[in-house]
């Protein structure tokens, strides 16, 4: 039974997104065809909850599938965001913090977290090439000596494998003062340099002021030539050699005033104090860095062992053509287990188990992706949030491609290989993978963002998020493709706030800068103070447009959209809940929570649902005549296929026996045997007329006795029986039963007639009495027989005043099979079998009608049941196999009757309501022998008379005055629908006596229809010269 009130159509099929449900065959429904559909995500709020009830509905497992997708991706998330936090841990920040404070001398302002460089950084008091020397030998070079003044060089030692005086010893180079930090490999010093009179030109009225001129720094006008000084010395020569990027091993860095390459010249730190001291002061005495040189880069990188966190640092000194310097500092910080695969073996098991996590995650969701795309096809991309599922795989994807090529250019890079990576004169390249790393973090950002914006489409299943959820999913196209046009703007204004006022000390300093803080304005935090302190009036007509077009505009239109969406959307939920009460998510937990209980909650409704005890059941005779059809016609329906399935079931059983030697194949069931026995073998067959529609009773007769091909002999005889013949109607035929119960007469049965009339009668034929025959009346008080061979018979309806023929009633009775005879070798599937025709010649396949179930139809002659298009026998060895059931006592229980409403609109429209307790209460006939109002006056008797009982006994009882009109109330509803009752059970009747009327006088009005076309061919035939 189905449980709970199906979803009313909320007008048409198209209103409703999951119509194509109830369009399914039962097979199809239960099936996966559309399990995994994204439909029933996108209208959730359609889903039929009377279904989910039954946990192999459709409904039931989509949302089982729902929970669990949810389930799946909060664990999903947790690894995804343990996996964002173990690589880039808050280890990784303090290292990056305490680097850009160590190397540039930073003092930060008050409190623990204050800003870097409130207090001012050494580094920005660089001013000129001196002061930059100055500040590398007192300042810089120190911090790279702060753990002893000298470390010997590899090159230097005697051995560095064998135990012996002389053998080095690993030092680490510790910087800072709480030995955290180790630098790895040398500190390396590059300069980029101009040449001479390239990129620029000297007017003539100056050229007797300056002859050279110094442009600033591109690629196409850089110095690659050797510059040294005369008389330089020979140890210096190197400083002033250009060496490229491949022999760096550095690459590019933005500055402000160029792009500057990985190549230059290069110098790197002697390994101890004194030598890189003597070194910076000789190359500042020979002139390195002059007004040629556009650019210092300083790089370097430390690890820091307790975290496992590598910090590459790059220090930069532009000196841009205009003169002045411009410093800046950054710094990048990693995971160590970035740039290596980690394994259970190593020490960071945490990573590896993070790791490991998020890529099977990750695989697992691409497994399902793909079944959905499999089940939906190219209907999975009408979902916004299979967009986001794909972005994530991408995302995903190309951060594992950049992951493994990360690891793979560090693993060829000779300088970064555990042989030499502890030499402290050799270069650590590791910038060469900063690009890489750094897109790394940026997907990393992006996959997390996308990643918990998706648990949005989750919040769908719980009822007070599920329209925010709506808006967004409609609402981000439409945004999008507005973005568009806001960008538009936006840009336009940010380019022109940046030509006008852009500046080094404000945000409009460049263009990506003024349209970040063009777009950020709405939300406030943007200084408009560098516009206004030019005191034009350019300015404030700028700001009056921007807040023109973007604030009172653009975005008032963005609100707009929302405003919109949000509001269509809550008004067709409210219409939806309108119909649908009950939430698909509560009901789904609560079915759910009793299934592993072991609770199947099929057939649990509301109270008011299920109505008192007395209305769980009403009789079939109750019903109106179309809804005791479809219940007659789907219990038929099931007979036949569980006949179908016993019979294929005893069929297996019947091979599996005969397989293993336990029946013999000559041998037959018990039903046959039995059948075989109890036919009589005298060669007559047993005749049915095929031309009756299936619904009919057909006339089950042996007509061997009637004689055939005999001729009319007089011209009246012939021309009678010609108009007889020619009007007979096979859409007229009916069975007609010879009764000789009131008169007993002795003869054989009721005589045959040639034609119409007694003067033309069979002589010695006659048709038994108590059988039955099949024929059209004609001619007022005959009926025509046949045709049999060609040839038309007559039967009189009365004989000497008394009716002897009487039309039979459709008479379509249910019986229960109820088989004498025990169940067959095969085992307890067997039954009694069908017939196509009634002859057992003439069996249908392999179905059966199974032991103590009910079948209905038509009795033919006492030996047949004919039901619908087949026939099973009444009797076995004269012994009743077929016992009658009565109609009246043959109830339809509510649940069932509420099945067929759910399944069936036209019978909810006749019987107008689609609750089955509502019309149990409107059809339902009281059969109680007993007076209604005589039972209550009994009732109110007993009562009284207890109450005065009582009272006799001391007990003075006293009524409040609404429970007294309550009780009335009461008292007088239960009169009220009883005399409802009973009103609609002769309103019924009355109708269906209607009905009946109705059909009479339309067969009287074809009758006298006949009559007069019969009495005009008579008049021609009797005078055909008129």
């Amino acid at each position: 039974a189905q449980a709970g009130s199906a979803m009313a159509p909320l007008t048409t099929d198209l209103d409703n997104p999951l119509a194509f449900v109830d369009r399914l065959l039962p097979d199809e429904r239960d099936s996966n065809l559309h399990f995994g559909d994204v439909r029933f995500w996108q209208h959730l709020e359609y889903i039929d909850t009377s279904q989910i009830y039954r946990t192999k509905s459709i409904e039931y497992r989509t949302l089982k599938l729902m929970f669990c997708e949810a389930l799946f991706y909060l664990i999903f998330l947790g690894v995804l965001t343990g996996f964002i936090l173990e690589t880039r841990s808050s280890s990784v920040y303090e290292a990056w913090r305490q680097q850009l404070d160590y190397w540039g001398s930073c003092q930060r302002g008050p409190g623990v977290n204050g800003k870097r460089g409130a207090g001012g950084c050494s580094y920005e008091s660089v001013t000129d090439a001196q002061t930059l020397m100055r500040w590398l030998r007192d300042d810089f070079t120190p911090k790279a000596f702060t753990d002893q003044d000298s470390y010997p060089p590899i090159v230097d030692s005697v051995s560095i494998f064998s135990v012996q005086n002389g053998t080095m010893y690993w030092m680490p180079r510790y910087v800072g003062d709480t030995k955290t930090s180790v630098l790895v490999g040398a500190v390396r010093i590059r300069q980029l340099r101009v040449s001479y009179s390239e990129g620029c030109s000297i007017s003539d009225e100056l050229s007797s002021v300056q002859t050279d001129c110094f442009a600033p720094y591109s690629d196409g006008i850089k110095s690659q030539l050797s510059w040294a000084p005369i008389w330089t010395p020979e140890h210096l020569d190197t400083h002033y050699t250009w060496f490229p990027a491949k022999i760096t091993e550095q690459t590019e860095m933005v500055g402000a005033h160029g792009v500057y390459d990985g190549g230059g010249f290069v110098l790197d730190l002697p390994l101890n104090l004194t030598g890189a001291l003597m070194r910076l002061d000789e190359l500042s005495e020979w002139g390195w860095v002059d007004e040629r040189t556009r650019a210092v880069i300083i790089e370097m990188s430390t690890l820091m062992p307790n975290v496992n966190v590598v910090v590459h640092n790059r220090m930069l000194f532009e000196f841009p053509a205009a003169g002045g310097v411009l410093a800046r500092h950054e710094a990048f910080a990693f995971r160590l287990l970035q740039l290596s695969l980690s394994l259970m073996q190593a020490d960071d098991t945490g990573g590896f188990m993070c790791l490991f996590s998020t890529v099977a995650m990750n695989f697992l969701l691409f497994l399902y992706v793909c079944f959905l795309l499999y089940q939906n096809g190219l209907r999975y991309f009408t979902y916004f949030w299979s967009f986001v599922d794909l972005g994530i795989l991408i995302i995903f994807f190309i951060l594992v491609v950049v992951n493994i090529w990360t690891v793979q250019e560090a693993a060829v890079l000779p300088n970064l290989s555990p042989e030499v990576i502890g030499d402290p004169e050799m270069f650590y390249p590791v910038g060469r993978l900063v690009p890489k790393l750094q897109l790394l973090s940026a997907l990393l950002a992006i996959l997390g963002l996308v990643s918990w914006l998706k648990i949005l489409k989750y919040f769908t299943l719980l009822g007070s998020f599920h329209a925010f959820v709506r808006v967004i999913e409609r609402c981000v196209f439409t945004l999008l493709l507005f973005s568009m046009l806001l960008f538009i703007v936006i840009f336009g204004f940010a380019a022109a706030f940046y030509v006008s006022y852009g500046r080094d000390d404000n945000v409009f300093g460049t263009l990506l800068g003024s349209f970040v803080a063009c777009i950020v304005a709405p939300a406030g935090g943007v200084s408009l103070e560098p516009i206004f302190a030019h005191g034009d009036t350019l300015g404030p007509f700028l700001v009056l447009a921007y807040i023109m077009l973007v604030f009172l505009l653009l975005l008032n239109a963005f609100m707009a959209i929302c405003v919109d969406t949000y509001t269509v959307t809550v008004y067709e939920l409210h219409e939806v809940r309108s119909v649908m009460t009950s939430d698909p998510t509560a009901i789904f937990l609560w079915t759910y929570y009793n299934a592993l209980k072991g609770v199947k909650l099929v057939g649990k409704e509301r109270e008011e649902d299920k109505g008192n005890a007395e209305e769980q059941a009403i009789a079939v005779t109750s019903l109106p005549e179309a809804v005791a059809s479809r219940f007659f016609d789907q219990r038929r329906r099931m007979q036949e296929l569980l006949s179908e399935a016993h019979s294929e079931m005893e069929m297996k059983l019947r091979e599996k026996a005969i397989a293993t030697g336990k029946l013999d194949p000559a041998d037959v069931p018990a039903w046959q045997k039995a059948l075989a026995t109890s036919t009589p073998q005298d060669g007559k067959k047993l005749l049915a007329v095929a031309n009756f529609p299936a619904q009919r009773a057909e006339a089950i007769e042996d007509r061997t006795w009637l004689p055939m091909d005999r001729d009319l002999d007089s011209p009246s005889g012939r021309a009678m029986d010609m108009l007889c013949s020619s009007n007979y109607r096979e859409d007229e035929e009916a069975i007609y039963e010879l009764d000789n119960s009131q008169t007993k007469l002795n003869s054989a049965g009721l005589p045959i007639f040639r034609a119409p009339s007694l003067e033309f009668r069979e002589p010695m034929c006659h048709t038994p009495w108590m059988t039955s025959v099949v024929g059209c009346p004609v001619v007022g008080e005959w009926l025509i027989i046949g045709p049999n061979k060609g040839v038309f018979q007559y039967l009189p309806f009365e004989v000497g005043g008394h009716r002897y023929l009487k039309k039979d009633a459709y008479q379509d009775d249910a019986y229960m099979v109820d088989l004498p005879f025990p169940p067959s070798i095969e085992g307890k599937l067997d039954g009694l079998p069908y017939f196509k025709s009634p002859s057992i010649f003439d069996r249908d396949g392999k179905l059966y009608a199974a032991r103590d179930s009910t079948v209905r139809g038509v009795m033919l002659t006492g030996k047949w049941l004919n039901i619908g298009d087949k026939y099973v026998p009444m009797t076995i060895k004269d012994v009743p196999v077929l016992r009658k059931q009565d109609l009246a006592s043959l109830h339809v229980k509510r649940v069932q009757l509420q099945r067929m409403l759910d399944n069936d609109p036209l019978l909810r429209d006749i019987c107008g309501s689609d609750r089955a307790v509502d019309v149990v209460r409107q059809f339902r006939v009281d059969v109680a022998d007993v007076d209604p109002y005589e039972a209550v006056r009994q009732l109110q008797a007993n009562i009284a008379k207890k109450l005065k009982e009582l009272e006799d006994h001391g007990m003075h009882l006293q009524f409040d005055e609404l429970d007294t009109l309550r009780t009335v109330s009461q008292e007088l509803h239960s009169a009220l629908t009883e005399s409802q009752k009973e009103w609609r059970a002769e309103l019924l009747g009355i109708l269906q006596m209607a009905s009946l009327l109705s059909k009479a006088l339309i067969d009287l009005t074809r009758k006298m229809e006949q009559v007069q076309l019969n009495h005009s061919d008579l008049s021609q035939i009797a005078n055909p010269t008129k």
